[in-house]
This record gives C-alpha cells, sequence and structure tokens, in this order.
C-alpha cells in the first residue's frame, strides 16, 4: 500500500544522509575553495533507495581538480525483525546477512545469563541490571523490554551510526521494542515471523534443548499472546521452509515483498486460519 508519508521520510532520511556523505568527503580530500556543479547534469534517481549525482567537479587550492566524479549514497534504513521465540528469526538473519551486502546486525544488550554457545560482543552485549537500567536512564536505548524477568535493548548510537554509513540495520526484537522504534522511526520496515502452526513451534522449542519443559510452556503461552499482534506489522513471514523465508526476506529488504504485506487480504485470511488452528 503507497504511504506518502512514508515516501517523505524516506526522501528526507536520504537527504540527511546525502549531506553526511559530502562532509565526509570533504574532510578526505580537504576544504574545498571551489564546487562547481552541472545543473543539466545532476541527477536525482531511486529515491527509495540512493541519490546519484553526476558528472560534478571539486576545485582545490593545491590538491588538482576532482573531474566526473559519481557520489553514489546509499539511503540506510532500520528493518525490525519480530517473532515468538522458536518462529526462526535469528536463522533468518544470519542466511539474510550471508547473502546480502550493506546489511547490518544490531547486536543488543541484555541481562540475562549468557548461554554456553553465545559470545559477548557477537550475539549480545551481556551487561547487569544496574549498567542496563543506567543505558536506559541516559536515553542510550533505542527500544527496551523486559522479557521473562530479563531485559532486553537496542543501543541508540550504534544504530544511528550505521544509518549515517548508509548501511540497512537489522533488529531482532520483540513487539514491545518494535512499537517503540515505529515511535520514534516511522519509516522503519517491520517484519513479523511466524511459525507454520503452534505445534511446529513447540517442536521446534523441544528442539533446541536449551529449556526446561517448564520454560518451555511459559515460552508457549507467551508466544500465543506475542502472535496476536502480526497486525501491528508492515509484513508477515510464515516460516514454513526456510529457503523460501529467506527469499521472501531478502525481497523485502530489497523493496518488494508484495505478497507478504499485512494489507493483502489474502495472506490475512490465511494468518487468521493459522492463528485460530492454535
Amino acid at each position: 500500500m503507497y504511504d506518502p508519508i512514508r515516501k517523505l521520510n524516506k526522501v528526507n532520511l536520504v537527504l540527511q544522509q546525502s549531506l553526511a556523505a559530502a562532509h565526509r568527503v570533504r574532510d578526505l580530500i580537504g576544504e574545498p575553495n571551489e564546487i562547481v556543479e552541472r545543473p543539466d547534469a545532476l541527477a536525482v534517481t531511486g529515491v527509495e533507495h540512493s541519490i546519484e549525482f553526476g558528472s560534478v567537479s571539486f576545485g582545490y587550492t593545491g590538491q588538482g581538480v576532482l573531474h566526473e566524479v559519481d557520489l553514489t549514497i546509499a539511503a540506510g534504513e532500520v528493518v525490525a525483525l519480530v517473532g515468538p521465540s522458536g518462529a526462526g528469526k535469528t536463522t533468518l538473519v544470519k542466511y539474510l546477512l550471508q547473502r546480502k551486502s550493506g546489511l547490518e546486525f544490531s547486536i543488543s544488550y541484555t541481562t540475562r545469563d549468557k548461554r554456553n554457545t553465545e559470545v559477548d560482543g557477537r550475539d549480545y552485549y551481556f551487561v547487569d541490571e544496574a549498567s542496563f537500567l543506567k543505558l536506559k536512564e541516559d536515553g542510550e536505548l533505542l527500544e527496551s523490554a523486559l522479557v521473562f524477568g530479563n531485559h532486553y535493548g537496542t543501543g541508540r548510537r550504534q544504530v544511528e551510526q550505521q544509518l549515517e554509513n548508509g548501511k540497512h540495520v537489522i533488529l531482532e526484537i520483540d513487539w514491545q521494542g518494535a512499537r517503540q522504534v515505529r515511535a520514534s522511526m516511522p519509516d522503519c520496515v517491520s517484519i513479523f515471523i511466524l511459525p507454520p502452526s503452534p505445534k511446529e513451534l513447540e517442536r521446534r522449542l523441544r528442539y533446541r534443548r536449551t529449556d526446561s519443559d517448564w520454560v518451555i510452556a511459559r515460552r508457549l503461552d507467551a508466544a500465543r499472546d506475542d502472535m496476536t499482534h502480526w497486525d501491528e506489522f508492515d509484513y508477515v513471514i510464515i516460516n514454513d521452509d526456510l529457503q523460501q523465508a529467506v527469499r521472501e526476506l531478502e525481497a523485502i529488504v530489497e523493496g518488494g515483498g508484495a505478497a507478504n504485506s499485512t494489507a493483502d487480504p489474502a495472506l490475512r485470511q490465511k494468518l487468521e486460519q493459522l492463528l485460530e488452528s492454535g
């Protein structure tokens, strides 16, 4: 569905990043005393993803002249992936990062205990509760949520820096955090990941063998509530076939994914049937 407000937000973001990129060029090659632009050669294309400046000449005292310089400045955006535990978010992000360049995964802060297979600074930034609450109080978190007694949050500076560098930033968060991100970044792309059925979700949680029966039961109860929030998101992916789900995720990040839009009547009917089966 065409959203003019989102388009305007995107144009504004691209223009801000273009200015930031121009400042970086200036810092790299020195302060110019003259910038010559050929109006007939200035082209603005692909507003959805980039702005291109063609045939621009920069004059610099004592440093020569750069002619016919083409600058392509990527427009980074935030992509928020949300879904219940066991839906396959982490696996989808892993495959997406392997297949596409220009993406950065935002590493979250958490107060929960580190699992044996996890590495601090790769999977999460593991901090104590006092440190986490200090980050939140100082406005250093873009979003935060309390899940199963543990705090989770996304560092604001990390995301802003990656966006300035023209990267698409992938957030793996819960629906509470996604609400906060959408409130501060209304042009973000939000994607809800669903399992093909509640029974398959339970099978996946048990197959991981990382939680007790009591914890699994608690996760399943939370998942039933989580899945009712799919309608708050731009897109939904049903993670039944992994490779197909990765292709759908890649299409959405590239600006497509109409079949996964929550505005699609056929998809909405399918989702309602899936949730009713639980």
